[in-house]
């Protein structure tokens, strides 16, 4: 039995995060990093005197290369069941790209490499050529999702289409925590998705929009947002935040 909580994982390149979450009972791990040789992961492991073997599951909250490329020898080194968004199962399996964004500059302009090798990995793929550095190590999606209300471990699907077409979020109750990949960034501030790297701003607006009904709805709370870029940013009232965000424009 370990300790209910997440650990964040970061990597320089545009600050990505990952999250190492154990319920007390299982590990689960939040999106895989953009090492393919998982070392940040292998170490925090190591750190917190987990064996690999100890991570049950890998869920990837989109297809990005900077938060899958892990996947692959995580899943060697643990036996962990892979779960990700059906619309981009295909991505992470090696059988297709990810989706073009645009090559207009767009802030944080510190992050433009990726935007501009997401883009290159899309037109070279078009002519055949698939260099290795840039691609990902294709993994097997155990088990893919598409719908909201999908339970994975301790993890409630939330899907938040926008970023790119499958992207989701994932809410977990006991610490209400909003796992929302890019959908949000809490790097170099708190807003929407980079618009250099979502696929659909408008429609990431509307999802954002739509994950806040539901929220009240269910009389959910938000006191932790982790995203894919930046470290965790807690709150005692994240989703009024997230509110404000939204009524500010993003």
């Amino acid at each position: 039995m370990g300790e209910i909580g997440f650990t964040p994982l970061m990597e320089n390149f545009g600050r990505v995060h990952a999250y190492l979450i154990d319920d007390g009972d299982e590990l689960t791990l939040v999106d895989a990093l953009g090492k393919d040789d998982g070392r940040t992961i292998f170490a925090a492991l190591e750190r917190l005197g987990r064996e690999p073997y100890e991570l049950r599951r890998i869920v990837m909250t989109h297809a990005h290369p900077t938060h899958v490329k892990g996947a692959a020898v995580l899943k060697r080194a643990s036996g962990a069941v892979v779960f990700a968004p059906a619309e981009e199962q295909a991505i992470i399996e090696g059988r297709r790209p990810s989706n073009h964004t645009t090559w207009i500059p767009r802030r944080p302009y510190r992050v433009l490499l990726q935007q501009y090798l997401l883009n290159l990995q899309n037109s070279l793929w078009k002519i055949g050529i698939r260099p290795e550095l840039i691609n990902i190590p294709p993994v097997v999606v155990d088990k893919p999702f598409e719908q909201d209300n999908e339970h994975i471990g301790p993890l409630i699907t939330i899907r938040t289409p926008g970023h790119s077409p499958g992207s989701t979020s994932f809410y977990w109750p006991e610490t209400k925590t909003l796992f929302a990949g890019d959908a949000l960034v809490t790097w170099p501030r708190f807003e929407m998705g980079w618009q250099g790297l979502t696929e659909d701003y408008p429609q990431n607006v509307r999802s954002l929009q739509r994950l806040v009904t539901l929220f009240e709805e269910r009389g959910w709370e938000i006191r932790a947002i982790a995203s894919g870029h930046g470290a965790p940013r807690y709150s005692q009232d994240g989703l009024g935040d997230l509110k404000r965000l939204l009524a500010n424009g993003g």
